[in-house]
């Protein structure tokens, strides 16, 4: 029999305020998001969640193990070049490095992977820092840091960039942690390897730099999507559903799968976000002979102990709700819904559900705004990038060209073409799924651009290759 417990003394060391009331402190001991229950500031990160290229260079520095804060100086930086290349002109200099080094509000463009150890914010923020950490910790091995690093300290070949290598300053060594979010899945980390090493291997073709902080936007969104997705379906005991996209381009009616399931599907489904981690937090306080006190990994637990340890284990689960609910005093838990499917589920489940439904009611009773505050920089990352408001439909969520693209680009890889069923699978393989009217407009898109090449009418006979 396994030896259980809750680590009463723990919990009320990080949950709890000097008055003994509790604190929806989360991410101490279990990491779900990037994320806090504070939206007063994302409308002015926009420009870093669509632009996603400082995000990427503080991916970038968690993979070096640099500081973030960086000591890059414009006007030094400028100086030092002319200096280093005894310019007999330094304005003309300074002109070409202006035009080449940085965009039209004066920032540090990202023209080499180099330039990821000094490049920055917009609007300089931890939470932007947070994301860039989760990205890292979820999707980075060892060896995909080491090639990462290895690709920045290449040498330019373009004379001017080689100059501007030589004048920037040093780097700042600065150890990492690894913060250790929670992946349930390693599929998404397998493909996503996959996607940065063809991206590496064709830097001479499609450019590392460029298409590097889509890659890592597009995963961010898939990451924190489909666990979303799990976790909820966890609970509901069902049956994972599918979030569909459509094409910008298109026309939607409000029939389809991408109006039904594409965005308020979406949204809705993030309500639950800080209920579980919340949770998983709480979880995490329960001392169990298992690395991780996930759903997962409890399921996985209880499927090989004994009956014992499934009641011990259910038991102490309920420890922690009643503790929860004697911490809450402010809800009138009397009125709190009982759950009718909860008889069909295991012990265990039913306890975690009581646990999950506890967290989900003080929420909604009486703290509705901190539940739309966790999910509102997801929402509005979401809304910025892929959003496409469609009348009195609302949003839906919309691949544009680009995006298409480079998807395409991705799931062709490393071959000349596929087969136009194939390049469905590798789309849906990467969380993107379209409808058969979707596909329809996107076939006639590859055909208008010479993507597409036709040996029948039939799915079979009819490939897409690379953009020329």
């Amino acid at each position: 029999m396994s030896s259980i417990s809750f680590d009463l003394e723990g919990v009320k060391k990080n949950m709890l305020a000097k008055e003994g009331t509790f604190k929806h402190n989360t991410g101490k001991r279990a990491k779900l998001f990037p994320f806090a229950a504070n939206d007063a500031k994302v409308f002015k990160m926009e420009y870093d969640l669509v632009d996603f290229g400082g995000i990427a260079a503080a991916c970038y520095r968690e993979c070096a193990a640099l500081s973030h804060k960086t000591n890059f100086n414009k006007a030094e930086f400028i100086q030092q070049a002319c200096l280093k290349a005894s310019a007999s002109n330094p304005a003309a200099l300074t002109d070409i490095i202006e035009k080449v080094a940085f965009d039209d509000s004066g920032r540090l463009y990202a023209y080499d992977t180099e330039v990821y150890a000094y490049l920055n914010f917009a609007y300089p923020i931890e939470a932007l820092t947070n994301i860039a950490r989760y990205i890292t910790s979820l999707l980075f091995d060892d060896e995909l840091k080491a090639a990462f690093r290895t690709m920045a300290k290449g040498e330019p070949q373009n004379l001017l960039y080689k100059l501007l290598s030589t004048s920037f300053p040093p780097t700042v060594q600065e150890l990492k942690e690894d913060e250790h979010f929670y992946m349930p899945s390693e599929t998404i980390k397998a493909k996503f390897k996959d996607d940065f090493n063809f991206l590496i291997a064709n830097n001479h073709k499609y450019k590392f730099v460029e298409y590097f902080p889509t890659l890592i936007k597009f995963y961010f969104f898939r990451s924190v999507t489909d666990l979303s997705l799990e976790l909820n379906s966890f609970i509901a005991q069902a049956k994972k559903p599918i979030i569909f996209f459509s094409l910008d381009w298109e026309k939607l009616q409000a029939s389809r799968p991408a109006s039904n399931n594409g965005w308020k599907l979406f949204d809705a489904m993030l309500d639950s976000m800080f209920i579980h981690a919340n949770t998983f937090e709480l979880l995490s306080y329960i001392n169990l002979p298992i690395a991780r006190t996930g759903y997962n990994e409890i399921e996985s637990f209880v499927k090989q102990s004994a009956d014992a340890d499934h009641r011990q284990l259910a038991n102490t689960i309920d420890q922690v709700t009643v503790f929860y609910k004697e911490k809450n005093p402010q809800v009138e838990w009397a009125n709190l819904p009982l759950s009718h499917n909860d008889a069909e589920r295991m012990p265990v489940q039913r306890a975690i559900n009581t646990l999950w439904k506890s967290i989900e009611y003080q929420f909604t009773t009486t703290k509705k705004r901190q539940l739309r505050a966790y999910k509102h920089l997801f929402v509005q990352f979401a809304k910025f990038n892929f959003g496409k408001k469609r009348g009195p439909n609302g949003y839906s969520l919309s691949l544009k060209h680009a995006d298409v693209l480079f998807l395409t680009t991705l799931s062709i890889g490393a071959q000349d073409k596929v087969r136009l069923k194939d390049l469905r699978k590798e789309f849906e393989d990467r969380g993107i799924f379209l409808d058969g009217i979707s596909w329809t407009h996107l076939i006639d898109y590859y055909e208008k651009v010479n993507m597409l090449e036709k040996k029948s009418d039939s799915g079979d006979g009819q490939y897409v290759k690379h953009l020329n």
